[in-house]
């Protein structure tokens, strides 16, 4: 992945319905067809860990490029999309973490390893359940295991130019 900075936008496309992105919709994580500005923005996502997030390694979080402050995450083993709630108190330092911050930013977390079916694509491994890969199922995006052929095609993406541009790299003027 070439993706450099907090706010490179991308989308993720399937590689096995290459005409479907990976998407949030009513807040759950979805793979559909790409047809309006909203499924667009939908789909667009920017690509970074940020400042606060304290998950060590390569891993990556998908930030809603139209719902900032919202992430991918998996809850119950369904991805959805859900809102980072800082830790707002004057006398802890910012970077103050609680049991509910450290598992939000867990389950926020991910690596891009080899694509399983494919390996010029790529698949997203959870950091805190690393058996369990983004796949989808039923057109709907769940963390499972990826033990069969099927399920190998059902977690493996594209990464692609966002459908929308993300906002300006701060460092660029």
């Amino acid at each position: 992945m070439t993706h450099q900075g907090n706010y490179p936008s991308l989308s993720l496309q399937s590689y096995n319905y290459p005409t479907r992105y990976v998407r949030h919709r009513h807040f759950l994580g979805e793979l559909t067809e790409i047809s309006t500005d909203l499924d667009k923005n939908d789909a667009t996502f920017l690509g970074g860990r940020g400042g606060r997030n304290p998950v060590v390694g390569e891993s990556v979080a998908f930030e809603a490029c139209n719902w900032r402050g919202f992430y991918l995450r998996h809850q119950g083993f369904d991805v959805k999309l859900h809102e980072e709630r800082p830790v707002i108190d004057p006398d802890r330092p910012p970077t103050y973490r609680t049991p509910e911050s450290d598992l939000f930013h867990a389950d926020t977390g991910f690596h891009l390893v080899p694509g399983l079916a494919d390996s010029t694509c790529v698949s997203i491994r959870s950091v805190n359940h690393p058996d369990r890969y983004i796949r989808h199922r039923g057109f709907k995006l769940y963390l499972e295991p990826a033990n069969d052929d099927l399920a190998r095609a059902d977690a493996t993406f594209r990464i692609t130019d966002g459908l929308v541009p993300g906002p300006p790299r701060p460092d660029i003027r």
